[in-house]
């Protein structure tokens, strides 16, 4: 019973007409009401894109490429956080770019948003304000408003969904009820890039979005989302050898979604790593280099860094979040590609 029918039933019952004998039942109802209200919801059944303001850490992350005015491409992620649970207290933007023809990794941190500098519309469609910058979804014509507000980016984007969002609830194999976080990712969309300074042209690009809620978690596996040239999308998360995942957290996982926007999870599997990078501060390896094949799709990968070096540093948190080239076989023909890369790091022994 939801909380409206029970503001309702109060409304026409009043609690002291209610016989005793109602009195457990109305106990037992509330207790379930409270209990379901604690696991997050199976994005299956829920509207896209909405906000979870309730969540301990809410991020919505895009991440894609374009082509510059001078025809270059060039690499890009704008990734909005609100949270008040340990370094992800408050709200902040990160922004990363890579070129890789002049090999330049770039991220810029903006964090002097208070939780009042966070201004929502309204709880029921996108529309949120970090100072200078927004996030919003506009519904009548089912695209993204994004205006990242950095210098060294400075554009405002239209992003259109190309296929229907992944939800994590087709990934997570286990008891919904022992998630503790959920997302749900558009894995293939269209972007219109609009200058912000006057006298430049539209460009245009492609990306991926993610909206990520609940309570934080450890890194415990490689995650990455490649795109390729033949239209074909896959989601990966991969544990390392020997790692057993807890209750609340998913197993390794290879979805794949078609040109035509169909998805599937590979039944099996195989992720090698191939290269690694040593990060000297903290003595991690992190896998930069890696194969991925999968025989049931005839699908056979590799998925190389463009640079080794590409550390986001997140309120004095560094992990590797960078992006990397993809080139192989997709159901016997050739392909390529891009990708965004998440590894973890580990230690591996000298």
């Amino acid at each position: 019973m939801s909380c409206t029918s029970l503001e309702r039933s109060e409304k026409r019952f009043p609690l002291h007409r209610i016989q005793q004998s109602y009195l457990p039942w109305l106990g037992n109802a509330i207790r379930i009401v409270v209990c379901l209200l604690l696991i997050p919801d199976s994005p299956e059944a829920a509207s896209y894109p909405q906000s979870r303001h309730n969540a301990e850490v809410e991020i919505w992350s895009l991440l894609g490429r374009y082509s510059t005015p001078s025809q270059d491409t060039s690499y890009f992620g704008v990734i909005f956080v609100s949270g008040r649970k340990l370094f992800v207290r408050g709200n902040f933007i990160q922004f990363i770019s890579y070129n890789p023809k002049e090999n330049n990794y770039v991220q810029r941190l903006a964090s002097d948003f208070s939780l009042r500098r966070k201004h929502t519309e309204s709880v029921e469609v996108l529309n949120e304000v970090f100072g200078d910058a927004y996030l919003g979804y506009n519904d009548s014509l089912d695209y993204f408003d994004i205006k990242p507000a950095f210098d060294i980016f400075p554009y405002s984007l239209h992003v259109w969904p190309v296929k229907d969002p992944v939800p994590f609830a087709s990934i997570f194999t286990k008891k919904w009820e022992d998630s503790r976080f959920n997302w749900y990712l558009y894995p293939r969309m269209r972007i219109d890039l609009f200058p912000t300074d006057s006298g430049k042209g539209q460009l245009g690009g492609e990306a991926h979005l993610q909206h990520f809620w609940g309570s934080p978690s450890g890194k415990n596996n490689d995650f990455f989302v490649i795109h390729l040239e033949s239209g074909f999308d896959i989601i990966a998360g991969v544990l390392p050898k020997n790692t057993v995942s807890p209750d609340w957290l998913p197993d390794s996982y290879v979805c794949i979604v078609y040109p035509e926007g169909r998805r599937a999870l590979m039944p099996s599997f195989d992720y090698s790593v191939t290269q690694w990078y040593r990060h000297d501060d903290s003595g991690l390896d992190y896998p930069v280099s890696a194969t991925l094949s999968a025989p049931d799709e005839n699908i056979n990968l590799t998925v190389s860094a463009f640079d080794e070096q590409q550390f986001l540093s997140m309120r004095g948190r560094e992990n590797w979040s960078g992006f990397g080239r993809v080139a192989g076989m997709v159901k016997g023909k050739p392909d390529t590609g891009w990708c965004y890369l998440s590894p973890m790091g580990r230690k591996r022994g000298d």
